[in-house]
């Protein structure tokens, strides 16, 4: 995980995209201000978890994979696009028989899920 990059991205999203002070972007997460002070600089070795990340992203409407460093992408709808293709490209290299237990699973899930 590259920490400059992520604190340089908070950073980004903090001041460019939702135009808030560090006490404003700590209330709306439900953190300390001196937190979001550590996460956005750059020599810290401690970023948001994963779960702080996703809460980031949902308040900026950004993806997930921006704020950690994991795409250039900040669309959130595109990257899950490309994941749901990288699925995708993972079960079309598997055998037929294990193609379609893995399909299966997945109308299952989608059962499970309403949608």
């Amino acid at each position: 995980m590259n920490n400059e990059l992520i604190s340089r991205r908070l950073k980004e999203i903090r001041t460019e995209t939702l135009r808030m002070s560090q006490k404003e972007f700590s209330e709306s997460l439900g953190v300390s201000k001196p937190l979001i002070s550590m996460w956005e600089n750059v020599n810290n070795e401690k970023g948001p978890s994963k779960e702080m990340a996703i809460k980031v992203a949902r308040l900026a409407n950004i993806s997930v994979a921006y704020v950690l460093g994991e795409s250039n992408e900040k669309d959130p709808n595109i990257t899950a696009k490309d994941e749901l293709e990288e699925i995708m490209l993972q079960i079309r290299s598997k055998n037929p028989e294990k193609q379609k237990e893995l399909t299966e699973i997945i109308k299952n899930i989608m059962k499970i899920t309403g949608d």
